[in-house]
């Protein structure tokens, strides 16, 4: 990731802290995440300034298979033969990139909340369920950016950012309506944006009784399952890409 995507992403994180503080005075509001009980214009607009840093980082990652193929790696793949190897690395790439993003955002938001929220309470910070939803927001957004890195290999990079860019916000907001309309709980499991809202999990200090939609433990398993089966699918692609020819990903 280049200097000027760092330096985006972090300008978004300040940017999402500062604008939360005006909401609410949850010290981690990313990772509560958007209730359910709410009205659909704060709806929106919460789900717009969750969104921020997210969208920050699918432009960073946004052609972190496909641009790299096609413009210095295809040689050495050819020369080396290590196309499982390459296919991984590029996922433990995004695999740490993402960790470090995420402990920034709880350090950024930590200390605006020591400056600027007077009223800290850090009982409701670290509490039981603080580990699991930092847990839960992180590998829901690694699911998330796998496949979108899985889509370069079929897609061209714009549509895969678009993509998964409409999933997140549509996962968001469809999971309201179908709780209004008492749909069966588990198509909620197929919304996996969800899974890294405390609110929405139970997991947050702040939720209510009866607004959970996903169970954390199966959400988790669910997310594990399908990170590994997103890396799986993508050497299984990537192996059979003819290296020798030009229109290996188009």
């Amino acid at each position: 990731m280049k200097f000027k995507g760092i330096f985006l992403i972090l300008v978004a994180i300040i940017f999402q802290a500062t604008l939360s503080s005006y909401n609410n005075n949850n010290v981690f509001p990313f990772l509560d995440g958007i209730p359910i009980s709410t009205s659909d214009q704060y709806d929106y607009q919460a789900i717009l300034l969750w969104f921020i840093p997210i969208v920050s980082l699918s432009f960073c990652f946004s052609g972190s298979i496909r641009e790299k193929y096609i413009s210095y790696e295809q040689l050495k793949l050819v020369r080396e033969h290590s196309k499982a190897k390459w296919v991984v690395s590029q996922f433990l790439n995004i695999t740490v990139i993402l960790l470090i993003f995420t402990l920034s955002q709880i350090t950024i938001f930590y200390i605006y909340s020591l400056v600027f929220l007077h009223n800290l309470d850090v009982i409701s910070v670290f509490n039981n369920g603080f580990f699991m939803m930092t847990l839960m927001y992180y590998l829901t957004l690694l699911n998330l950016f796998s496949f979108q890195l899985f889509m370069e290999l079929y897609y061209k990079s714009q549509i895969a950012q678009l993509n998964i860019s409409v999933y997140i916000i549509f996962s968001l907001i469809l999971a309201k309506k179908l709780v209004q309309l008492n749909s069966p709980k588990i198509i909620y499991y197929f919304l996996i944006p969800n899974y890294s809202n405390g609110l929405r999990t139970g997991l947050s200090y702040y939720s209510q009784s009866g607004t959970a939609i996903i169970e954390p433990l199966l959400g988790l398993f669910i997310i594990i399952i399908l990170q590994i089966s997103i890396v799986t699918l993508s050497v299984l692609k990537f192996k059979k890409i003819d290296m020798l020819k030009s229109e290996g990903l188009q």
